[in-house]
């Protein structure tokens, strides 16, 4: 990849249903196909795939500085669009994503920080 070519993240965002930290880090898996195994009784040598229909959607991971005002419990296991803003001036739109999890760890003397993931679960617009 040309040098040209490559983005800084800083500057991105995350938007969901006013979940609002400070951000430190954005990973996207996704989508991944769907393998199904077909082997049967005949099978002699190697078990046996196909490629299914459907794709996995993936899931998003965001990492950051934690703020305790915020409401964590009401936003668990909710679901809503989840947009991210990239550094370089693009934004990805999942029409519905669901936050599955939330986690915090608070050191001593040190930056407070938490991670937050959700299931991806509708289309991928990128504008």
């Amino acid at each position: 990849m040309a040098a040209g070519d490559t983005s800084v993240g800083t500057g991105a965002t995350m938007t969901f249903a006013g979940f609002v930290m400070d951000i430190t880090s954005i990973s996207i898996d996704g989508p991944e196909a769907t393998i199904v195994d077909v082997s049967h009784l005949g099978s002699t040598t190697l078990r046996e795939k196909l490629v299914g229909d459907l794709l996995e959607p993936g899931t998003a991971t965001v990492e950051g500085h934690f703020k305790s005002t915020v409401d964590v419990d009401g936003v668990v296991g909710t679901n809503g669009s989840l947009a991210f803003a990239t550094g370089s001036g693009s934004t990805w739109t999942y029409a519905d994503a669901i936050m599955t999890s939330f986690s915090a760890n608070i050191p001593t003397e040190d930056v407070e920080t938490f991670s937050a993931t959700w299931q991806l679960n509708g289309a991928l617009t990128i504008t």
